[in-house]
């Protein structure tokens, strides 16, 4: 009897292992998958685009420590950055046709400190450095869970992992999106995690591409002088005179407000881009061409110039060192934005060009690029298309 319960009791316990081992698998292949699937995602990033990122962040991160205020950033100068775990952005409305740009977390300190953009440009890359969403990275735990997903919807801007849905910025401008947007919005609403994972990483696989396009050419006071000139790194000082669009189309006229006040800061200091768009008659979400613009700055004084493509190097720095702020008006695909050059730097041996963004209201330095210098905003690849200068 003894030894019959004895046996009994050992395939009892046979039974409940094997349950048990079942109840783990069914369990953990969910789990498994969705981090596998994530995985895939960070694989549609080319390892030479990863590699070029790394040759230019020391030389961007310089530039944007030597100019802390104006990048709005507080990193000690003799930091040590790394690129964290790098990420896309789904646009939703557009079914996936998202321009080609992968998103760099530079890291210091064990915390995201900005973001370097990186983009097809002349059959290599280009990058761009901004303070970007690093604060709402840091926010949601992005250092230590990189299973999120990020994507525009609405537009505004969301994180999603296995658990949680995150707004991260709702006030992204708005820029045409397609036909069928409400009903991909809807569709992608109706996904679960894996599957928005294998959609997002499917429209990559498209070997989708943005529209490129080449153009060849040659404490401080408020306002005037410089924020940095040393070390290879020249920036005006536009403490008190950068101007934010607001949720309108007016970046022409807050570029337009933005060189203004710093051109003649004790007669303008209050100016704004509504403002600056009352005065010539246009609507706020109307845009302006490049001569409108350069009719705008006539009427509070100041006499521009317009070029078809982006300023040679040499021009550009002309205009700074001389302290006149120019504005590049850039594109992609139909749509527009402008945004305020205040500054280059050749720091490291690299050509950069530091400028206002008065739709994220950031300052960004892009690497300057002959055949069309680029930078990323709001989730689309923009090219700097024509000038407005001084000299």
């Amino acid at each position: 009897t003894l030894m019959r319960s004895s046996a009994a009791s050992d395939v009892y316990k046979r039974q409940i292992i094997c349950l048990l081992s079942l109840l783990l698998i069914t369990v953990c292949i969910p789990i498994c998958n969705a981090v596998d699937l994530y995985v895939d995602i960070t694989s549609v990033i080319p390892n030479d685009a990863l590699e070029y990122a790394k040759t230019r962040l020391n030389a961007l991160c310089s530039t944007a420590v030597n100019d802390q205020e104006n990048f709005d950033i507080d990193v000690p100068r003799d930091s040590n950055f790394e690129i964290g775990t790098p990420y896309v952005i789904y646009s939703v409305e557009n079914n996936g046709n998202q321009d080609e740009i992968y998103y760099m977390p530079v890291i210091q300190d064990d915390a995201v400190c900005m973001i370097l953009n990186v983009m097809p440009c002349n059959d290599s890359y280009t990058v761009s450095l901004e303070k970007g969403m690093s604060e709402q990275l840091n926010s949601i735990g992005y250092k230590n869970d990189d299973t999120y997903i990020f994507y525009f919807k609405n537009d505004s801007l969301y994180a999603e992992n296995e658990n949680s849905v995150h707004l991260i910025d709702s006030s992204i401008p708005y820029f045409e999106s397609s036909e069928n947007g409400q009903t991909n919005s809807m569709e992608f609403e109706r996904l679960s995690y894996s599957q928005k994972i294998t959609k997002i990483k499917n429209s990559y696989s498209k070997n989708n591409k943005p529209n490129l396009i080449n153009y060849d050419s040659d404490v401080k006071n408020l306002g005037r002088g410089f924020s940095s000139n040393k070390g290879g790194i020249v920036t005006l000082n536009t403490k008190g005179c950068t101007v934010p669009q607001g949720n309108y189309g007016l970046c022409w006229a807050a570029s337009v407000a933005t060189t203004v006040r710093y051109l003649n800061y004790s007669k303008y200091s209050s100016l704004t881009a509504k403002q600056v768009a009352n005065k010539m008659g246009i609507g706020y979400n109307d845009g302006a061409t490049d001569l409108e613009i350069k009719e705008a700055l006539k009427k509070y004084g100041q006499t521009y110039k317009c070029k078809t493509g982006q300023l040679t190097f040499l021009e550009l720095q002309n205009n700074i060192v001389k302290e006149y702020p120019l504005i590049m008006t850039c594109i992609s695909g139909t749509d527009g934005h402008a945004v305020t050059c205040v500054g280059y730097t050749t720091y490291g041996g690299i050509k950069q060009v530091t400028f206002w963004n008065s739709g994220n209201k950031q300052m960004t330095t892009v690497e300057y690029q002959t055949g069309g210098t680029k930078f990323a905003y709001a989730g689309k690849s923009f090219v700097w298309k024509n000038s407005v200068y001084h000299t």
